[in-house]
């Protein structure tokens, strides 16, 4: 290549520079239109079936005016209210999350543990990592540790020294005296989106449309000459109003640049009404902005606050819901302008009106709901008089332009009364009070609890296989598929175990189950041939006319049952495989060998009996037993993959999970065990993270770039691995700084891991 078409190469490149590398669609974005999508924007199929998404990305949406909302954890929510309905359906009594008290020790102690496996936003091994060095012991300390444990806490090199100064490791200090009431509560640094409007506000002399202007701009601007030049603004800003030099303006810029994109924010417009629960006394939420001053070094000028403890406001406490259902008094601790964002107008049926941003929660009877998820005719707490609440429907949820926004802190519960309605002070907060209550339901409902996990795949970090080892680790025993106990979801069966239901089994679709549920409804099955004869063979028309409506269950099972249809021949030999015919008493390889003639005598009349089955057909083996399982469920209800490799492990000298655990910081040891997650975050410099799983837990292994590198076709060919390495313990935190590494032989089935970039 001629040194004329290097140059033009370069030129191409340099004009591909900064456009997007691939299309992705995000988990729960959506917009909401008056008239028809296609109508308005250019539209194109998604590589997931059913799936349409518009050919304009999320700022330019933003930039044409439209409404875009990101619903966030409803797979969880969709979690924690089944388990609610199983409790109920096995007691009779259904627990109230909503007067749940966040004061249980025991949740505390499972989350210092990082005993997390399956739990909302604290699950995955960044977080693990994370737990046992901040040890939560009250709810704010869980809201802290869901916000910290984010891309831009991470990018704004916050983590570690929020972590030494909650460990008293090293003083908390603020880079500016006047960053000390904004930074405060989270020991200084920042966690939070309304922190850097704080910021440019009283360093920067910026307004508030200024401040939330640089946020967008910040989250939007990827360009290193883009974000230079809002560097360059931002320094020359805090320079003249607060004397800051380029070289500390540097670094808080670098901190704020680095978390723009993904903080948490929470926001009222600013004619909210607050009514003081002491006094009586009234004020909207710009009018207490205007007012008030902040406490300390920052109330020196005298000016209006962007944020922090304020001094002398005029709203001093709000009413704030407590643990028993009623309204309390609570101290207000801090204000905050938020700047100018797209905002909705809530209203009720009996004409109460509220201006909140979509991502604000509302108190409804299924918890706290953010208002994107709420429309006409749901239920919102509202206070009645004194103490008391009472629920009132929603008449409408509208787009209603932008705002200048704002929010209150209100201790110890982060939940207040703002014109009328019960609403949650923090994005934030609301996700850790999911994590709190999914813990809580977790220790006490543990069988319910991981029937709802498994229920509602795919979502969370770890593929249902560990799902199934962690629910076996805390006592609930897992029973197989079964064809006359097993229903179409995995279901408690009895106290401390669950049944794996239908819904596991590849092969069997919603019509074949539903065929089963209605046969097994005039009588349980006698055997092989009785199964295929009655739900093997295709339904005449009266039977198809039939449309028996019972009420299937809950969410994610329909209230109007699918069409049933004849069971395939390969889930009736699925069936057989996993065990779901075992109750009979007659080998699996001795079933399977039946179903060719029974499948192809179903539904007929026979003269003669089956053919004999051959002598000899040896029994599966366990070792068989758990491949088939693996192969056909993706899971396994009888013993760890990893059990079988135990004997020679041992001999080997390779250590178990629970061995491990005792070894000191610096010994040189072996593990070994099933890949259940490889990681290589963009923020790991080439580090990659691997976590291993035996029979009694999990093991984190660190890979070095050059290591990775030397061994990358091993590492990543194979998923039963055996390292060498050094073990890193520190603050109840064990990893192990892998130094080699040799592969076990491969399994007949095994299941597949989660690879995160």
């Amino acid at each position: 290549m001629g040194q004329t078409q290097w140059r033009q190469l370069f030129d191409i490149c340099q004009r591909l520079q900064g456009f997007p590398r691939h299309l992705s669609i995000h988990v729960g974005g959506m917009l909401v239109t008056g008239r028809p999508l296609i109508d308005m924007l250019p539209v194109e199929r998604a590589t997931m079936p059913g799936r349409v998404v518009i050919q304009f990305n999320k700022d330019d949406a933003e930039d044409l005016g439209l409404i875009k909302m990101d619903m966030l954890g409803l797979r969880t929510l969709s979690v924690v209210d089944e388990c609610l309905d199983l409790v109920e359906a096995a007691s009779g009594e259904r627990p109230d999350l909503d007067a749940l008290p966040l004061d249980d020790p025991e949740v505390y102690r499972i989350a210092s543990a990082a005993d997390t496996v399956g739990v909302f936003q604290i699950e995955s091994r960044a977080q693990m990592a994370t737990l046992p060095r901040t040890r939560p012991q009250v709810f704010e300390d869980l809201v802290l540790e869901v916000a910290i444990i984010r891309p831009g806490p991470i990018q704004g090199n916050a983590v570690n020294p929020y972590i030494r100064r909650r460990q008293g490791r090293e003083p908390v200090t603020y880079p500016h005296p006047k960053l000390e009431p904004i930074l405060e509560d989270t020991l200084g640094v920042i966690l939070f989106q309304e922190q850097i409007l704080e910021i440019t506000m009283q360093l920067g002399g910026y307004t508030a449309s200024q401040s939330d202007a640089f946020r967008r701009a910040m989250n939007r601007h990827r360009s290193v000459a883009e974000m230079e030049s809002l560097r360059a603004g931002f320094l020359t800003a805090v320079a003249r109003h607060s004397g800051v030099e380029e070289e500390l303006g540097n670094q808080i810029f670098d901190s704020v640049a680095g978390f723009a994109q993904y903080g948490f924010c929470r926001c009222l417009a600013g004619d909210t009404p607050i009514t003081d629960a002491l006094t009586g006394r009234i004020a909207t939420l710009a009018e207490m902005a205007e007012a008030a001053v902040p406490a300390g070094p920052a109330a020196a000028g005298n000016r209006p606050t962007a944020g922090g403890v304020l001094a002398a406001p005029p709203v001093t406490t709000v009413w704030s819901l407590g643990p028993d259902r009623r309204l309390h008094p609570a101290p207000v601790t801090a204000l905050y302008r938020n700047g100018v964002r797209p905002v909705f107008r809530v209203a009720t049926r009996g004409g109460r009106e509220i201006t909140v941003t979509g991502n604000h929660p509302l108190l409804t009877p299924q918890g706290w709901r953010q208002v994107d998820d709420l429309g006409p005719g749901c239920e919102v707490a509202m206070r009645w008089s004194g103490g008391d609440i009472y629920w009132e429907r929603l008449a409408a949820v509208d787009p209603a332009g932008e705002s200048e926004t704002f929010d209150l802190t209100v201790e110890p519960r982060h939940n207040f009364v703002a014109g009328g309605f019960v609403v949650h002070n923090s994005h934030a907060a609301a996700f850790a009070r999911t994590t709190y209550e999914t813990v809580w339901l977790r220790r006490h409902f543990p069988a319910p609890y991981y029937c709802g996990l498994l229920n509602n795949q795919p979502m969370g970090f770890y593929h249902p296989s560990v799902l199934v080892e962690d629910a076996k680790r805390h006592g609930v025993e897992v029973l197989p598929v079964d064809v006359n106990l097993s229903r179409e979801r995995c279901l408690p069966d009895g106290p401390g175990a669950l049944r794996l239901g239908f819904n596991q089994v590849r092969g069997l679709g919603p019509g074949a189950v539903e065929r089963i549920r209605r046969e097994r409804r005039r009588g349980e099955f006698r055997d092989l041939q009785d199964f295929c004869d009655r739900v093997c063979v295709a339904l005449t028309e009266a039977e198809l006319a039939e449309r028996e409506r019972p009420a299937y269950g809950r969410v994610g099972t329909s209230l109007h049952p699918p069409a049933p249809s004849a069971v395939e021949r390969a889930g009736v030999d699925n069936l057989v495989v996993v065990g779901a015919f075992d109750a009979w008493g007659f080998p699996r390889r001795d079933l399977l060998w039946q179903v060719r003639e029974a499948f192809g005598d179903a539904g007929g009349s026979r003269v003669v009996g089956p053919a004999p089955v051959p002598a000899g057909l040896p029994e599966m083996t366990e070792a068989e037993v758990t491949a088939t399982d693996y192969r056909v469920l993706g899971l396994t209800s009888g013993r760890h993959l990893v059990s079988y490799y135990r004997e020679r492990l041992y001999r080997e000298g390779v250590l178990s999970s629970a061995r491990l655990r005792e070894m000191p910081d610096g010994r040189r040891v072996q593990v070994g065990g099933l890949v259940i997650t490889r990681q290589a975050p963009g923020t790991a410099r080439r580090f990659r993270f691997f976590t291993l799983e035996d029979e009694w837990g999990h093991v984190n292994l660190i890979l070095r770039p050059d290591f990775f590198d030397r061994h990358r076709a091993l590492l990543t060919a194979n998923d039963l691995l055996v390292f060498s390495g050094t073990v890193q313990a520190q603050d109840g935190v064990l990893s192990i700084r892998a130094t080699g590494v040799r592969a076990l032989p491969p399994p007949e089935a095994k299941p597949q891991p989660r690879n995160f970039r």
